[in-house]
């Protein structure tokens, strides 16, 4: 007959060996799904901080872009008024206005016009034109003569409007 303290040693080898084969069957695969779920875990909350930190730089890199292309036309018409600045002086055209600019927004694109008044005679006049036309492709959009009356000692002028345009994309 088994005696309470041969009992007592068996429980203690059999417990320990029960513990190990309960956990390399049941408890180990739980343990490790609990340590893949708690890993991905970490990485769906870092993708997360990424992907909110992408929506982010996407909106700074759109309003940078929109910035970039304000800044060309801005650096293209002001090149374009230095032109005529020295265009002006060299021929005799007196450079009447040089208005501010329209800017029209669409969806996917922007329109910014300028209308340019400069007054002077019929072959300056239209050999500045060329000359637009010829340096600045495609942004010279309409130009419209109109001529100007004598008055009191004032000759009659002819006076030229440039409508010059940038389109941004």
């Amino acid at each position: 007959m088994i005696t309470w303290k041969q009992k007592y040693h068996g429980v203690l080898v059999l417990l320990p060996l029960s513990l190990a084969l309960f956990y390399s069957w049941f408890a180990s695969g739980t343990l490790e799904t609990l340590d893949k779920v708690r890993r991905l875990e970490r990485d769906l909350t870092r993708m997360e901080g990424i992907s909110s930190g992408l929506a982010a730089t996407r909106t700074e890199m759109e309003r940078l872009e929109k910035i970039i292309q304000r800044n060309e036309m801005n650096d293209t018409l002001d090149i374009l008024f230095s032109h005529l600045i020295d265009y002006c002086a060299r021929h005799g055209v007196l450079l009447r206005d040089y208005s501010p600019v329209h800017v029209v927004t669409r969806q996917n694109y922007s329109c910014y016009t300028r209308v340019i008044t400069l007054d002077g005679g019929f072959q300056e006049l239209l050999y500045l034109i060329d000359h637009v036309e010829n340096e600045w492709e495609n942004q010279l959009q309409s130009v419209s003569f109109e001529v100007i009356p004598a008055r009191g000692k004032l000759p009659v002028c002819l006076r030229l409007k440039l409508y010059v345009q940038f389109i941004s994309w």
